[in-house]
């Protein structure tokens, strides 16, 4: 487990000509952050000589949960531009690493950092990118993506309240709304060999469902211990 410091990183893509473009890219990020549980502070762009846009997360602490569900996020913004312009071919920049602190770098860093060897970091590179796809392709998530970029594009900046309310009145009364965290599992679900069961017994244990139960638990407790007091006192 680590400490994830946040981050916010511009990034400058020549192939942005339209303040929506831009948009669209930052959407993604900030929607599949939102649905994933990444907290999202804010999602901005700016249009000048350059057109650029950023994302900012808030510090949480991570593990490898965490990591692959950022690796999505941080492969969003430009499978969210790919479908946007129904063109798969944009997804090729995901695959260059030369320009620090972009997408594709961060990808990657996350990929490497969780070692294995060549073959292994390009399972994991597919199968990031195929589920980043799948759930943007999602109807009601896409319908979030647009409406946010929409947003941005006339607005220019979104804080985190703006960012909830927009992707969950896009996604009504959709699964990835009312069960989010049961969504995240099935189509967010990182590999056997990029995690380790006591991994995922630490992120079940701060599921809702989880803590629900104990919650539960925690109340029969306390109702057995008043009913046998009463009991004593009589």
């Amino acid at each position: 487990m680590e400490d994830w410091e946040g981050e916010e990183v511009w990034i400058d893509e020549e192939e942005w000509v339209e303040p929506r473009d831009a948009a669209i890219h930052e959407a993604g990020h900030a929607v599949t952050a939102e649905l994933l549980y990444l907290n999202p502070e804010y999602v901005a762009i700016e249009v000048g000589e350059i057109i650029s846009g950023k994302m900012q997360r808030s510090p949480r602490i991570v593990g490898p949960v965490q990591e692959w569900r950022d690796s999505i996020c941080h492969a969003a913004g430009i499978v969210a531009e790919s479908i946007h312009f129904n063109a798969r071919w944009l997804q090729v920049r995901l695959r260059l690493k030369d320009q620090e602190g972009d997408d594709a770098t961060q990808l990657w860093n996350q990929i490497t950092k969780r070692g294995g060897d060549e073959k292994r970091h390009g399972e994991w590179y597919g199968m990031i990118v195929k589920q980043t796809e799948r759930i943007l392709k999602s109807r009601p998530v896409w319908r979030a993506v647009t409406d946010l970029a929409e947003r941005l594009r006339t607005e220019g900046t979104i804080e985190r309240d703006g960012i909830s309310e927009t992707v969950s009145a896009a996604l009504g009364r959709s699964k990835w709304e009312h069960d989010r965290f049961g969504m995240g599992l099935r189509h967010a679900a990182a590999p056997e060999n990029w995690i380790q069961l006591s991994d995922w017994q630490v992120f079940m244990a701060d599921s809702p469902s989880a803590k629900k139960r104990a919650s539960n638990r925690s109340a029969a407790k306390k109702a057995l211990k008043k009913m046998r007091q009463g009991d004593a006192t009589k």
